[in-house]
């Protein structure tokens, strides 16, 4: 089997599992992802999800990913990007993520609640970090194919390892002084998980 035979096939499999069971499925692209986008902002059973990430906007290489998340988040305004860098940084409003463990790694912080009155159903928060957090965003603002794309077996034990060493180096990797970096704001207490 050849390269663009094997790269067909992938694509193939990409699509179909792309159209899950529960969207209708139509022969227009735009009626599919219309089906994604009411999905995505209502969630399931009319519930509406709030999502917060939290990140460091004093990083070059991750404030050039999020621009480009706030860009698709215009439209449907779904994610509240914060900047943990800006102003004083407070563990209660998020959930009680320290900013060591904030500047570690990016966090993203669901809260599922009811759009209707009439539903008793408490609030429910989820946390998630590292690329478990990139594919909350990333499904979020409408990507929802490279969310699926990176929870591939191997695609996603790969893009778990390199998360991990990118969060550990980050700093080097953009030229940070070595001062800034023996300050708290470089502190990256839980290197391994």
């Amino acid at each position: 089997m050849n390269i663009s035979c094997v790269l067909r096939n992938f694509k193939h499999q990409l699509l179909k599992s792309f159209i899950s069971k529960k969207t209708k499925i139509s022969t227009r692209l735009f009626t599919t992802t219309s089906v994604f986008h009411q999905e995505r902002v209502k969630g399931e059973n009319g519930i509406n999800k709030k999502v917060k990430v939290l990140y460091d906007g004093q990083c070059p290489i991750c404030a050039v990913e999020i621009n480009l998340m706030k860009k698709l988040n215009k439209k449907d305004n779904v994610v509240n990007f914060v900047d943990i860098t800006v102003g004083e940084y407070k563990p209660d409003d998020h959930l009680g993520i320290t900013y060591s463990q904030a500047m570690g790694k990016m966090h993203v912080i669901v809260t599922h609640g009811n759009n209707t009155k009439t539903h008793s159903t408490p609030e429910v928060t989820k946390i998630y970090d590292s690329m478990e957090g990139m594919k909350v965003m990333y499904n979020a603002v409408g990507l929802t194919w490279l969310s699926k794309l990176l929870s591939y077996p191997g695609i996603k034990e790969t893009s778990d390892k390199f998360y991990r060493w990118f969060a550990v180096n980050r700093y080097r990797m953009t030229g940070r002084d070595k001062e800034e970096c023996e300050s708290e704001r470089c502190n990256i207490s839980d290197k391994k998980k």
